[in-house]
């Protein structure tokens, strides 16, 4: 599994990827996702 964190903020992202996580984070706005067709599943 894995997991992708979206944010509006370029801070907040920077925050995020600095704690370490494996988690993948993107610059976006939850009601119009920055994901591809077939990106994700479920």
């Amino acid at each position: 599994m894995r997991a992708i964190g979206v944010d509006v903020g370029e801070r907040m992202i920077a925050a995020a990827r600095a704690r370490g996580s494996r988690a993948g984070f993107r610059l976006g706005d939850a009601l119009d996702l920055p994901l591809g067709d077939g990106e994700v599943a479920g």
